[in-house]
């Protein structure tokens, strides 16, 4: 199932001074995309239905992620490669299930301009997590066979 719990978990490694699980701040863009796909990557990890694309979606979504060097471009970047990122998640449920990634829109504005005029972490943490959890368990599966829809989870 997918963790937000972990989501939070790695996320905090990067972000928040204030938590215990916290690393370091990145010192680069590559650290940066390093943070944000291991922190994906980990929320996705039991994902069900199960996908043979992730660590394809893993590494698109850290190709795309890398270039975020400048505030202005961190929401568009992000929202991209986790549009991509479920795209990819969603081909590698065949054959079992037909994939159909989010088709809302995730809005990440909100979270993202709190919490870069923010000096607080945790809850903008938390906001985030719960943004990105709540879109993606609108992807959904269907079985091919029995017509059976499942959300993603």
């Amino acid at each position: 199932m997918m963790n937000p719990f972990s989501l939070n978990k790695e996320l905090s490694s990067f972000m928040d001074p204030d938590s215990p699980f916290f690393d370091g701040f990145p010192e680069n863009e590559y650290d940066i995309a390093d943070g944000w796909s291991g922190a994906i990557e980990s929320y996705i990890e039991a994902i069900i239905p199960p996908s043979t694309t992730s660590k394809l979606a893993i590494n698109t979504f850290k190709v795309l992620i890398v270039g975020i060097t400048i505030d202005s471009m961190f929401t568009p970047v992000l929202t991209s490669a986790l549009l991509s990122f479920a795209a990819i998640l969603a081909v590698g449920m065949a054959p079992t299930f037909i994939g159909v990634p989010p088709i809302i829109p995730i809005i990440l504005p909100p979270v993202t301009t709190l919490g870069f005029n923010s000096t607080i972490h945790a809850p903008v943490i938390a906001l985030l997590t719960t943004t990105i959890d709540l879109w993606f368990r609108t992807g959904m599966a269907t079985n091919p066979i029995s017509g059976v829809t499942i959300p993603w989870s």
